[in-house]
């Protein structure tokens, strides 16, 4: 089954590893926020789910807004059986 997973924080970690390590799974790609400026001197942090997947070499679209044709135009290009979120 083909996966998009659709996430930022934390809490998505777990969800999307167990997703990973399944043989019936697939995940495409993610979606997640974009990079914001955080802390004091306001550097660019992504969301912890974009940092894990980028370290498992997964694909992650950040989109302005998730609700925007954009999101819309991208979710209609790929193959997917499944929306995670």
């Amino acid at each position: 089954m083909r996966v998009v997973f659709i996430g930022s924080s934390e809490i998505a970690i777990p969800s999307l590893e167990k997703l990973l390590n399944s043989s019936n799974h697939d995940v495409v790609t993610i979606i997640s926020q974009k990079d914001k400026p955080a802390g004091r001197r306001q550097k660019l942090s992504s969301t912890s789910l974009k940092s894990f997947a980028s370290s498992k070499g997964l694909s992650v679209f950040t989109p302005d807004s998730i609700s925007s044709s954009i999101t819309y135009d991208f979710l209609k290009k790929i193959v997917f059986d499944i929306l995670v979120i």
